[in-house]
């Protein structure tokens, strides 16, 4: 079972989103493509915490997954955010847009 919480807060107006989804109640190919982002970002072998000096204007994202004996959690704003992890965060941007 792998479940994601999801949140981002910040950004110039402060609207926060957060959910969490237990990826095997999506579709199918939804799952299979999330599992994809979560491999191409490399996510558990990113550091905890990116952020340094955050700013106000820019948003903040806490995301941690939990896959069967694993769980890691990730903290990254806009400025700080490895390149490989900007799709997993849009796509579950969407998701909770969808919910």
């Amino acid at each position: 079972m792998t479940r994601i919480i999801y949140r981002r807060s910040g950004g110039v107006l402060g609207n926060e989103i957060q959910f969490e989804q237990e990826l095997e109640s999506l579709s199918e190919e939804d799952e299979q493509h999330l599992m994809l982002l979560i491999r191409e970002a490399d996510f558990f072998n990113l550091p905890e915490n990116l952020v340094v000096h955050p700013s106000a204007d820019e948003f903040q994202y806490h995301v941690t997954i939990e896959d069967q004996d694993r769980r890691h959690t990730v903290h990254v704003s806009d400025s700080t955010m490895e390149k490989s992890l900007l799709p997993l965060l849009k796509e579950l941007t969407l998701l909770q847009l969808f919910q």
